[in-house]
């Protein structure tokens, strides 16, 4: 049986996260339509503000600006990287704490993020996992 870093009394025991210990990152390419609605709407979706990463994927004009209106900071790919390299690229560096991708496409809920991280911040999961629909009945 392999050693862990913890034991599960730790994992237990711990106090839970704060959301000023999470990162969101957003992946977009030719995103301005949709950006400023989706970092708007991540701003008002929990009152302690978290760590903000837009990736610029490329086609995005005037996406510097608009990401620190809203408190965010932006990194770049060279450019039709994809998803997959920009969510990378905004992970990068982050070493503890919880980590939430969004797509710049999405105007989170109110209540989503809260609904998102809470089973990670009280450490009641390890992963946990959002859908794209209005309707939450059965979750």
């Amino acid at each position: 049986m392999s050693e862990s870093s913890h034991t599960p009394m730790e994992s237990v025991c711990a106090p839970p996260l704060s959301f000023s210990e999470m990162r969101i990152v957003i992946p977009a390419r030719n995103a301005m339509s949709t950006m400023p609605i989706c970092l708007a709407a991540l701003r008002n979706s929990i009152g302690e503000h978290p760590e903000i990463v837009v990736v610029d994927d490329g086609g995005n004009p005037g996406l510097g600006i608009l990401a620190r209106e809203h408190g965010a900071s932006v990194r770049h790919t060279s450019g039709g990287a994809g998803a997959g390299a920009a969510r990378n690229l905004g992970a990068s560096g982050f070493e503890e704490g919880i980590l939430v991708f969004v797509d710049a496409d999405v105007a989170v809920d109110p209540e989503a993020l809260t609904r998102l991280v809470d089973p990670l911040r009280t450490r009641n999961a390890d992963a946990t996992v959002g859908n794209y629909s209005d309707s939450t009945e059965g979750m």
